[in-house]
């Protein structure tokens, strides 16, 4: 069996959308869209297959992703193992071998959530911890409010080149010009608008993406968050 990266073999991003989504309800689009992001910077999505007669099975999935202000740590979620494999060992394998990737990219610790399989992780050696930010939480909580005060440049700009631009025009036919070819002098442009109010502050940041998580997505159940150090 073997842990590979996702965006190194495409060929299994739509049965890892299909597999995720059968747990986790969620669009096709978003999830592809999500799973796409996948390079070896982290987030990374990784699949475990196995070589059998009729080529690679895809068997499971884990995704590791940064932690805010935690250079040495990392997260694991959307662990999974396909529902017809389940019950063999799996599981636990899947994690080992997203340890040691973790552990090969440098990552001291390893953090993840869970609802109901506290004692599972538990005899993997992970402890009840405190709450971590992933970092592609940070990213999508202030796109909105980055997009609005970009625009809003933008807007203000356009408007200043506008008045610029009218100015221009004016001067033209100002003193210098041909007194023949002078035009009756235009009354001064309005002032620009006043700038529109400050974006509202970013949403409050999420501990976690609630669309991808370990064992429950949508469960309004107290999730247990636990780290493990990777020797």
């Amino acid at each position: 069996m073997e842990l590979l990266e996702l965006h190194t073999c495409p060929e299994f991003l739509d049965v890892c959308c299909r597999v995720l989504n059968a747990e986790w309800s969620r669009s096709y689009a978003a999830r592809e869209h999500s799973l796409r992001k996948s390079n070896s910077d982290m987030p990374v999505s990784l699949i475990l297959v196995e070589q059998t007669k009729d080529g690679a099975e895809f068997l499971g999935h884990a995704k590791l992703t940064k932690v805010v202000g935690k250079p040495q740590s990392c997260v694991v979620e959307s662990v999974i193992i396909v529902p017809e494999k389940r019950g063999q060992g799996l599981g636990k394998l899947l994690m080992v071998r997203t340890e040691n990737y973790a552990r090969r990219k440098g990552f001291t610790h390893l953090h993840l959530n869970t609802v109901d399989k506290v004692d599972f992780y538990k005899h993997l050696g992970y402890v009840e911890s405190v709450p971590v930010c992933i970092m592609s939480d940070i990213l999508e909580a202030i796109a909105p409010s980055c997009k609005l005060l970009f625009g809003t440049s933008t807007r203000m700009a356009g408007d200043n080149a506008d008045v610029q631009a009218s100015n221009k025009l004016n001067c033209g036919h100002g003193e210098n010009g041909n007194s023949a070819l002078r035009s009756p002098l235009l009354p001064p442009p309005p002032p620009p608008p006043p700038p529109p109010p400050p974006p509202p502050p970013p949403p409050a940041l999420p501990l976690t993406d609630p669309s991808l998580k370990n064992d429950s997505e949508t469960s309004p159940e107290v999730k247990v968050w636990m780290v493990k150090v990777l020797s």
